[in-house]
């Protein structure tokens, strides 16, 4: 029986902003890196999916008002672990 699992690549706080300025993140750039290091060294899994999810932060600041940050991507491994051999 194989099971099935994913992993998650969001990109990396970068600078977490302020009341006045938005929080800065990593590019895709390197999200799409982390997430093909991670796939070179696995030895039992077999990609099945990949994913991109973009979502919009909100924060409060401390204040009574929420701010929309700009989209961020990231990426959903969708995977199968293969059994091991004995």
């Amino acid at each position: 029986m194989r099971r099935a699992g994913c992993a998650d690549f969001v990109p990396s706080n970068l600078d977490p902003g302020s009341q006045f300025a938005v929080p800065m993140f990593e590019c895709f750039d390197e999200v799409l890196r982390k997430a093909s290091s991670w796939v070179r060294h696995q030895r039992r899994v077999r990609i099945t999916n990949v994913q991109s999810i973009d979502y919009k932060l909100k924060h409060d600041y401390g204040t009574h008002i929420l701010y929309n940050v700009p989209i961020h991507i990231s990426l959903r491994v969708v995977h199968k672990v293969l059994p091991s051999v004995l």
